[in-house]
């Protein structure tokens, strides 16, 4: 993760939790700035940042004398509350979060570590050694998922160990859940050095499925179960910091153009009509115009008003010079790979029901009834947002789709519809085969071809438009 602001959260929430839960004591020393740099793998500035907020929150002193050391004190008590409280308020979104990470992180982790250089894989090993699993276990996450250079996985990962990993691991007693599972991250890093990709699976798989176990014996074992109370949600966005009303305007319009209630060759409704829809401003909604004429998906024509654009007029106009285009485009292809790397376990686990599966079915047939194939991944993706059992996945979905939309001024340079539906035809055919046979793992593994196949194509454009920085989330044909 490269962005400093996200990475001094990190540290401060970690810092805290551990504080909170007794972890550093009034007066326990923590480690100097220099040595939490080194630790941690950032900069002396993002842990600058990190500790001054501890020290104006009354948590620690910083002193040139003695160091930093915990202010606040903590009773064993308090300590006891300030634990059942914390997981009180967030048992459903933990419990839930933590059967989601086999299927978002497994996959993702795999190709991660499969990727990964031999001296990376040394640092792996000298940092599963450590005594201290809280902190070799993040600058493991750190050096793991920095080898698949999508920084939109990294800020999932990242809060993910936020609300979940670090206030679990915080808490000593609980290292006894992973020291019964062995070294898997060991057991992972020799399953790279013999290329037996089959085995580093099953351990990925077999480390992340420690994490729902050990929270429902956590639970059972440490917390009493008390009165129903408002609960804490888990949340992720897909920006690095909120983003502006103009790109979420964008966003609704593109999806508007995507479904043909704006179609090509049409105006969009006035600007004063468009801020009364939206309730925002006159000038909230020429910044939105501004963006969507940068992207191509209109022309405003002075005295006319601004004009919905036809597929290859769209790729034509864009401009991909725009730096706010790139970061956009970026995050689509970020988005694109995410869904691909995790498509085919969250679709199997969409497949719940009988209803589930005539659903999907009747979604595929209107696809197929309206000719317009080339949304069968998108659809699809929407059915997993929609109907997922799990919050979490349904959640992170929901965000990623939203980021889809900024890959519109691509679908022109993709080909005509001829050409997609020629292509995508026997895909569709073979989705809907499966879900005749009700064979939801043959139904999943398509889709993830579909997705493979459209992320690699899609970076192959992207190099050749002057995004070179795209090739490194190409994925294996096979998963």
């Amino acid at each position: 993760m490269h962005n400093e602001m996200e990475l001094c959260q990190v540290i401060y929430s970690f810092l805290t939790t551990q504080i909170r839960f007794g972890a550093y004591r009034f007066g326990d020393r923590l480690p100097t700035m220099e040595e939490a740099s080194q630790q941690m793998l950032v900069s002396f500035d993002t842990v600058r940042s990190a500790y001054r907020r501890l020290q104006a929150d009354g948590l620690i002193t910083l002193s040139k004398s003695i160091g930093t050391t915990v202010r606040v004190r903590y009773s064993g008590a308090e300590i006891e509350r300030n634990i059942r409280a914390f997981y009180g308020e967030r048992r459903d979104a933990l419990l839930d979060l933590s059967q989601s990470m086999r299927l978002l992180f497994g996959k993702t982790q795999w190709l991660a570590m499969k990727t990964m250089p031999p001296e990376a894989l040394d640092k792996i090993e000298d940092y599963a050694r450590e005594k201290n699993i809280f902190l070799s276990y993040a600058r493991q996450l750190q050096l793991i998922y920095d080898s698949l250079h999508n920084d939109l996985m990294m800020r999932l990962v990242w809060q993910n160990f936020m609300f979940f990993e670090a206030p679990f691991l915080s808490i000593a007693e609980n290292i006894k859940y992973f020291v019964k599972a062995g070294n898997p991250l060991l057991n992972m890093t020799g399953c790279c050095r013999k290329k037996d990709w089959t085995g580093l699976q099953a351990a990925v798989d077999d480390f992340l499925t420690v994490f729902p176990s050990a929270l429902s014996q956590f639970y059972a074992e440490r917390l009493v179960p008390s009165p129903a109370q408002p609960q804490i949600s888990f949340a992720w966005n897909g920006y690095k910091k909120p983003s502006q009303l103009c790109y979420s305007l964008s966003r609704e319009i593109l999806g508007s153009i995507s479904r043909g209630e704006f179609p090509a060759g049409s105006y969009l409704p006035s600007l004063e009509k468009l801020a009364k829809e939206k309730q925002v401003s006159v000038s909230t909604i020429r910044r939105t115009l501004t963006i969507l004429n940068q992207i191509g998906a209109i022309r405003s024509i002075n005295g006319v008003g601004a004009q919905v654009l036809l597929l290859d007029q769209s790729s034509e106009n864009c401009d991909f010079t725009q730096p706010i285009i790139r970061k956009r485009l970026q995050d689509y292809i970020e988005s694109l790979q995410i869904l691909t790397l995790t498509c085919r376990r969250t679709a199997e686990s969409t497949f719940v029901s009988p209803d589930s599966l005539t659903q999907w079915k009747n979604l595929l047939n209107e696809i197929r009834r309206t000719g317009r194939y080339e949304t069968i991944i998108y659809d699809s993706m929407k059915f997993i947002s929609r109907h997922a059992p799990l919050q979490t996945i349904r959640m992170v979905y929901t965000q990623l789709l939203q980021l889809l939309f900024w890959g519109h001024p691509l679908r022109g340079i993709h080909g005509n519809q001829r050409d997609f539906n020629r292509v995508l035809l026997p895909h569709l055919e073979i989705l809907l085969d499966c879900l005749e046979r009700e064979d939801s793992a043959a139904f999943a593994v398509e889709l993830e071809d579909i997705s493979i196949r459209q992320l690699n194509f899609t970076a192959e454009l992207m190099d050749r438009l002057g995004f070179p920085e795209v090739r490194a989330l190409r994925v294996p044909e096979k998963l």
